[in-house]
């Protein structure tokens, strides 16, 4: 495989990542900013430039957490422990979801 090909394979693997994890960061912050807001500043109340403050801070702790979470586990767990456990509960949740996509698209509904 030619090197200019290989580094655009590597460059679009790199972006698919991050795209990743920049959508679930978003997605903790924004649950953890209706979370834990909406009690305290009601509807209409907080500014646009206020809750894109709350979200960025959000962004930023979640990402922090997600860290030093990581560097917890690196250091007291064995990976391939890791990676087997987490393998074995995306097949528990994964098989739920795929039955349940099949009973709703194969049986007739009433």
């Amino acid at each position: 495989m030619p090197a200019g090909l290989k580094g655009l394979l590597v460059i679009g693997l790199l972006a698919a990542a991050i795209s990743s994890l920049g959508s679930a960061l978003s997605a903790l912050a924004h649950v953890t900013s209706r979370a834990l807001f909406i009690q305290v500043e009601p509807a209409g109340n907080g500014t646009d430039q206020s809750q894109v403050v709350q979200a960025r801070f959000l962004t930023v702790i979640w990402a922090l957490a997600l860290v030093l979470m990581t560097l917890y586990i690196h250091q007291t767990v064995v990976v391939d422990i890791v990676v087997g456990t987490a393998l074995r509960v995306t097949s528990f949740t994964y098989g739920a979801l795929l039955g349940a996509l099949l009973l709703a698209l194969f049986l007739k509904k009433r």
